[in-house]
């Protein structure tokens, strides 16, 4: 939040901006109520940016010092051709002609885009939109057999760079892991995409296909968490990892009666889903069920752990 404010007086300083700040970081109630039904005036402007002072923990004469300089705007950075696209011609490119028969798609995308630069991702239209959006990609994907995810949909971006809290001491461990997971899921994506085309028969079709959905959609929930941390200081929480974490701490609360017996359903339940898996290569259900089968796999291998098996 600091730092936000900190960049607003030296870049910005204009009370349109300095209102959004207000509402995004003050308490005061009666402040916003204010600001939202009077217009600027010298005096409106010194209360807001005297009340965004004190929540940025500036003193006074650091204060006076950014306000004794000029603003200077920020730069704006290029953007990759890509991304200067419209959402249609991003379809288009990715999803060739079947594309321009999906007009709902297109829609959902440049709303689900304007939401996301409005900062407004928690909203309920936001996810409502955002699952539908996700599943119609997934039903083109399959289709098409595309052979890249439209970019402002997939949110490939330089890692360190759009996310430079990575950096710092007291980032969250959940967030660094999940930065390798996201390098993985989208090495993994391009492999199931290079599988796509060279699969010779419809069971090596499905299983492309499902790992190529899989890996997609897990690459857009870490991208997910890292966004909403960027923007909210602090964590999402919406990523299985923060679930399996919350799990192993429960597991090791377990006396050994109990972990005996969850070794024995764990194993039990393990053999069966990825007999499931193995049968039903086209359940819609199947990323789900691999889902659930690693996170029985790293149950048991800490429950071993907790017994003192299989140690190696």
């Amino acid at each position: 939040m600091k730092n936000t404010i900190v960049e607003f007086f030296k870049h910005d300083r204009t009370y349109k901006e300095a209102v959004k700040l207000i509402h995004k970081y003050s308490n005061k109630v009666s402040l916003k109520r204010q600001v939202n039904v009077q217009e600027e005036t010298p005096h409106m402007r010194g209360i807001v940016f005297e009340e965004l002072r004190e929540l940025g923990q500036i003193s006074h004469s650091d204060y006076q010092s950014l306000m004794a300089n000029k603003v200077v705007p920020k730069p704006v950075p290029a953007k990759p051709a890509d991304l200067e696209m419209s959402p249609e011609d991003d379809l288009i490119k990715n999803f060739g002609e079947l594309s321009k028969t999906d007009p709902e798609l297109i829609e959902l995308m440049k709303r689900i885009l304007e939401l996301e630069e409005a900062k407004e991702t928690e909203s309920e239209e936001y996810k409502e939109l955002k699952e539908r959006g996700d599943s119609r990609l997934k039903e083109l994907m399959i289709q098409a057999q595309v052979k890249t995810i439209p970019t402002a949909y997939l949110g490939a971006v330089k890692l360190r760079q759009e996310f430079p809290f990575l950096k710092e001491t007291d980032c969250p461990n959940e967030l660094k892991i999940l930065v390798a997971d996201k390098m993985t899921a989208f090495e993994n994506y391009k492999k199931a995409h290079e599988d796509l085309f060279s699969a010779e028969s419809e069971e090596e079709f499905a299983k492309a296909s499902g790992d190529t959905v899989e890996n997609f959609i897990n690459n857009r929930e870490i991208f997910d968490e890292l966004n909403y941390y960027k923007e909210n200081g602090k964590i999402l929480g919406k990523h299985p990892i923060f679930q399996q974490n919350d799990r192993m701490a429960e597991i090791r609360n377990y006396p050994i009666p109990d972990l005996v017996k969850l070794k024995t359903q764990l194993e039990n339940n393990l053999v069966r889903n990825k007999k499931k898996v193995k049968d039903e290569p086209k359940h819609p259900k199947m990323a789900e069920r691999k889902t659930r089968i690693k996170e029985q796999e790293a149950e048991l291998k800490e429950v071993k752990k907790l017994l003192n098996i299989d140690k190696k």
